[in-house]
């Protein structure tokens, strides 16, 4: 994971995110499929917990490393997870995440004691 700082947040947001992935790999929530490239996860308060605008989560591909690897027991997908706003969030839903991350439209929070940043966490891939 990567963030600005050591963020306490960022490390438990993980965590429930990879909680979430692992049920929907399991078909816990009927009818989902899990998490995928431009998925769109709404936070519900803010990603800090605190005062940041950044209340949403865009699952985008990576950049700088391969988005997958295959290992004899199966594959692992990497991700980054950007943080994002509702205006954001509602820009993607109507354009598509690749017209966000063009870089045309995404605008540093303001007010906010998060800085944007690209973290990202291990997806685990179920495969049954």
């Amino acid at each position: 994971m990567e963030t600005a700082e050591d963020f306490s947040w960022a490390l438990f947001l993980v965590r429930r995110l990879l909680a979430f992935q692992i049920l929907l790999g399991w078909g816990r929530y009927e009818g989902r499929n899990p998490l995928s490239i431009g998925d769109r996860i709404p936070l519900r308060n803010p990603i800090d917990g605190d005062h940041s605008e950044l209340t949403w989560l865009l699952v985008a591909p990576p950049s700088n490393y391969p988005a997958e690897f295959h290992l004899p027991t199966g594959r692992a997908e990497f991700p980054h997870l950007v943080g994002i706003t509702e205006t954001e969030a509602a820009f993607a839903r109507n354009n598509g995440y690749e017209s966000l991350l063009r870089g045309g439209f995404l605008v540093a929070p303001s007010n906010s004691s998060t800085e944007r940043t690209q973290w990202f966490h291990v997806e685990i891939v179920v495969e049954r």
